[in-house]
């Protein structure tokens, strides 16, 4: 704290969501969103999800009201995300009308089982702008049919969201590469449901291509990303040379308040201090944090977790294509379907 700070313009550029102004020579960190782990509890026990070691607990809502107020000025897209199955909270509800007199966008990963009971609820939360409902969960325990009916219960919902207005909805497949032909089995098998479910006029494995993103309906898209794998210590190192958004574009505030750089760090190996006991600006801009976005800015980088991280690599890449569209409302306009992406980031 109290270091001054000058910013080129070059850092400026460079730099789009880290850092907005400078008052008095201190730096004022702005990121373009933070995760909150509302809870560490699952329904589902994943093949590709790296677990924590932390117990199943449920974010205290006077712990989440504190929140909200310390990210005002720093975020606007919150992500409820890291571990854990977002709509076992029985506080949801009341977590999403919180946010909407701060004008957060929230947007929610679920596995989708519980949107059949939890949707009409989040139908009438303003707050919420994105639901993204992980596909790569279907692949361990459905059937055919099962995955038919959740895919259509999914549908259902977009639909809904699209007469409301101001929700998307987002398919992630994040299963692929690795040329694993039991894994591109099961993709193949998830992508046939969707056509099934959805009609479409064209496969999608067909469809896809390159692109990141495939626009289904108005409101409905589907996400492609390669599987990775979760960083741990135990991992062998990867190099002390590279870039990552964590600290520049986003940061995540696990369930008991703990700070961390980005949302792969489940076990809060880079506690970056508590939120629950000081104020997130000040931990955001301490010496720690402080050290790995200097680190990343110079591609160096600092911390052992990161240098073990395998997600990063894939920010060398420069613009991903734009998404393309597929379906009857195809020609209907949507940042969220139509944006380049640099690389995929978690979300």
């Amino acid at each position: 704290m109290g270091k001054k700070w000058t910013l080129s313009a070059r850092h400026e550029r460079r730099s789009p969501w880290l850092v907005r102004n400078v008052n008095n020579g201190r730096l004022r960190v702005k990121l373009r969103k933070t995760y909150i782990e509302i809870t560490t509890a699952c329904n589902l026990s994943c093949s590709f999800c790296g677990g924590t070691r932390r117990a199943p607990q449920f974010m205290d809502p006077a712990l989440f009201a504190r929140l909200l107020e310390q990210i005002k000025g720093i975020s606007r897209h919150l992500y409820f995300h890291v571990m854990g199955e977002p709509l076992l909270h029985p506080q949801i509800g009341r977590f999403l009308d919180l946010c909407e007199p701060y004008g957060y966008k929230v947007h929610l990963i679920t596995n989708g089982r519980l949107l059949s009971t939890a949707g009409p609820g989040l139908l009438k939360k303003p707050a919420l702008t994105q639901v993204g409902v992980s596909l790569q969960s279907f692949e361990d325990t459905l059937s055919d049919g099962a995955m038919d009916s959740l895919l259509s219960t999914v549908r259902d919902f977009a639909s809904r969201a699209a007469e409301r207005g101001g929700l998307w909805v987002m398919f992630r497949l994040w299963n692929g590469g690795g040329g694993d032909p039991v894994r591109a089995g099961a993709n193949a098998r998830i992508l046939r449901s969707l056509e099934r479910v959805l009609a479409l006029p064209a496969p999608l494995a067909a469809a896809s291509g390159d692109k990141p993103v495939i626009k289904l309906t108005a409101n409905l898209s589907l996400q492609f990303a390669p599987r990775f794998e979760w960083p741990d210590p135990s991992m062998p190192l990867v190099g002390d040379a590279g870039f990552c958004y964590g600290l520049r574009d986003q940061c995540a505030i696990l369930v008991d308040g703990t700070v961390v750089p980005c949302c792969l760090d489940r076990n809060a190996v880079m506690d970056l201090g508590s939120a629950a006991r000081s104020p997130l600006r000040e931990i955001l801009e301490g010496e720690r944090a402080d050290r790995i976005r200097k680190g990343f800015s110079r591609r160096n980088v600092v911390e052992d977790l990161c240098r073990r991280c395998t997600y990063r690599l894939r920010f060398d890449r420069l613009n991903s294509p734009p998404a393309i569209s597929i379906g009857s409302s195809a020609g209907s306009s949507s940042a969220a379907g139509n944006r380049r992406t640099w690389g995929i980031q978690p979300s």
